[in-house]
């Protein structure tokens, strides 16, 4: 077997990691994506403890490299372009002027006007502007909804709203919150799931059996719509 690191990059017995080092962090883990694969480590750990680390999980990751669906194709940003928000399907509709992105009558209407940058970079930057904002206020009421029934008293958490590569939602040891925009593209069931096993993690700080019985008790349908993000979620990566 042979190992040798690239920059960045570890090569495990031919398979490509990206080395993500932190001071904060104190275990290895370990992410599977149509990006590739991801280690995160301590930021001291030794590069043959990480090694052994992938070796032992080769299995596990070759096993999800092959479950992962096929990539999607990017989408083109051109007036007839279908997109999701909430779960709904509209058309993209790009007009002259400087309003707001917004939704008209089963279009999402994106204004823009002529700069020096190409149109499709000008239209993805408005949208992308459009379904953070629309994230932040959205989430921010299905957070404060969802903890009434969760907690005795309201959290205090603060919400962001992320351009994560991978992940759904996250929970820092701080307790607070944050949201990938993309979720915004899912039906509002799925947006739930995610809010709720965020949520979940303030009162179980893992993913153990009784983090498990905490989402069941909220979300008793919770394996559905996890499986729907796993079938569907590439799609919300289109752009």
């Amino acid at each position: 077997m042979t190992s040798k690191k690239r920059g960045e990059a570890l090569l495990v017995d031919g398979l490509l990691f990206e080395l993500v080092r932190s001071p904060r962090r104190k275990t290895l883990t370990v992410e599977v994506a149509q990006t590739g694969v991801k280690v995160r480590a301590p930021e001291r750990m030794r590069e043959a403890t990480i090694y052994q680390f992938l070796r032992n999980k080769r299995r596990w990751i070759e096993r999800h490299l092959a479950d992962l669906p096929a990539p999607t194709p990017p989408l083109e940003l051109e007036t007839g372009a279908e997109l999701r928000f909430l779960g709904e399907t509209y058309r993209l509709r790009i007009t002259s002027g400087r309003k707001s992105v917004h939704v008209d009558q089963g279009e999402l209407v994106v204004p823009v006007v002529p700069s020096h940058l190409p149109r499709e970079q000008t239209v993805k930057r408005k949208l992308v502007k459009w379904y953070k904002e629309t994230a932040h206020q959205y989430l921010a009421d299905r957070v404060a909804r969802r903890a009434e029934a969760m907690f005795e008293h309201p959290t205090t958490a603060t919400i962001k709203v992320r351009d994560y590569k991978r992940r759904w939602g996250s929970c820092d040891h701080r307790g607070d919150l944050s949201f990938n925009w993309r979720i915004m593209m899912a039906p509002e069931t799925v947006i739930d799931y995610v809010v709720v096993h965020e949520l979940a993690h303030l009162i179980e700080f893992n993913h153990s059996r009784r983090f498990w019985q905490i989402v069941e008790h909220q979300l008793p349908g919770w394996r559905e719509q996890q499986q729907w993000l796993s079938k569907n979620g590439g799609h919300l990566y289109r752009f």
